[in-house]
């Protein structure tokens, strides 16, 4: 289901328990067949107070997670900090609402990264450039060999391959409804159908190759490309509704920071922070010495960063401007970094060894032995991590 304009605009008036929530149509339809999905878009007529109010007798704090998740936001950590009691309640309210497909991923126990080599997942003929986890908790992986790859992340089975794009494929996201993004150097995006395996639509308007994909918080879906631009599309009506100018070299990487703002890297050394409702950037940090080829937003609100300079920086955006308070350093260029979910960094790049850091002590906490330049890391929602690269294996450590 796509969010219209008008269910992002229209506000919703919650009473869970007692707690009053106001929130939007769109995000609590942001997961089909849902409780709310049914209750707004579907059969299930339910009449709100005099007030307009809709009371629900459930759990408030229970709620307060849920919501978050509707948002869009992780709730790996708050999750993980209940004790047995709380999740076991808290899983009956995702039944309630009947998100408990959407959520599952977040009861799986977390184990803690030891750096084990579990397995690897062969099927890629080429580097493999894009590595994310799905919402059911497969994985998806894209390579320049041309196409995207579904796998089974328990047997590392390859379940399904998508066949659409001419060219390298060299980013792909999950989005909010379940369906896939890629983006190639074939200057397309590509929306996939992740059941049947169809290319649901393309997005044509890029005149050069397609690096970053992102969704905001509102649906829309933003990319980053060779042209130094940032486009702004949207899912419902298929069109290009803003594009963003300010960098002079190409879009490396997206992230989104949990006030909904996005964050750009790019070839000229900067990472840029927009405001997408005034399509401006409101914030440039001068971050590197060389290209900058991943940004993330991490779990407590910072930014890390990581480019052609080997160094690996931690920035803090809690004034009118963004300042770097940690760095690390490899001997080669990094290429990639990805956050676990018990808060520690991972890096990979054209050094062999791929690098787990403790970012509350700042130091480097261990070295994962490999022997091919890591293009593309994820962390796993049960605590494992994901790596590929130039052997053109998917590699899942424990």
């Amino acid at each position: 289901m796509f969010i219209t304009q008008s269910m992002v605009r229209t506000k919703i008036r919650l009473d869970i328990g007692g707690t009053v929530f106001v929130t939007t149509i769109a995000t609590l339809t942001s997961v089909s067949n849902s409780f709310f999905s049914a209750m707004f878009c579907g059969d299930f007529n339910v009449q709100p107070e005099e007030d307009g109010t809709y009371f629900i007798d459930r759990n408030p704090g229970d709620f307060i997670i849920i919501l978050d998740h509707l948002r869009g936001s992780d709730q790996s950590y708050n999750i993980a900090s209940l004790n047995q009691q709380r999740k076991k309640a808290l899983k009956e309210d995702t039944k309630f609402y009947a998100i408990e497909y959407s959520m599952r991923h977040y009861f799986v126990e977390i184990t803690k990264l030891r750096g084990g080599h579990s397995m690897d997942l062969q099927g890629h003929t080429k580097h493999i450039r894009s590595i994310t986890q799905l919402r059911d908790g497969r994985i998806a992986s894209s390579s320049i060999d041309t196409t995207i790859r579904v796998w089974n992340s328990t047997s590392g089975r390859c379940e399904l391959i998508l066949n659409g794009h001419n060219n390298y494929i060299r980013t792909i996201i999950c989005l909010q409804d379940g369906t896939l993004a890629s983006g190639s150097d074939d200057c397309n995006i590509k929306i996939w159908n992740l059941t049947s395996g169809e290319c649901i639509k393309t997005f044509e308007g890029h005149k050069y190759l397609v690096r970053s994909l992102i969704q905001l918080p509102d649906g829309r879906l933003v990319s980053g490309g060779d042209l130094r631009d940032i486009k702004i599309w949207n899912l419902e009506t298929d069109v290009c509704e803003a594009q963003l100018e300010g960098h002079e070299g190409s879009v490396r990487s997206l992230a989104v920071l949990d006030d909904g703002r996005l964050v750009s890297a790019s070839d000229d050394r900067t990472i840029k922070v927009w405001d997408t409702n005034k399509n401006k950037s409101d914030m440039s940090l001068m971050a590197h010495g060389g290209s900058v080829l991943c940004v993330i937003a991490l779990q407590d609100g910072r930014l890390a960063s990581c480019g052609t300079d080997n160094a690996i920086k931690i920035w803090s955006l809690s004034h009118d401007y963004g300042y770097c308070v940690m760095s690390f350093s490899h001997l080669e260029n990094i290429i990639c970094i990805t956050e676990l979910q018990d808060g520690r960094l991972v890096s990979g790049g054209d050094e062999d060894g791929i690098k787990v850091w403790n970012l509350q002590e700042g130091v480097k906490d261990k070295t994962l032995q490999n022997t091919y330049a890591v293009m593309a890391l994820t962390g796993l929602s049960d605590g494992r991590l994901v790596s590929g690269g130039s052997s053109n294996n998917i590699t899942i450590w424990s």
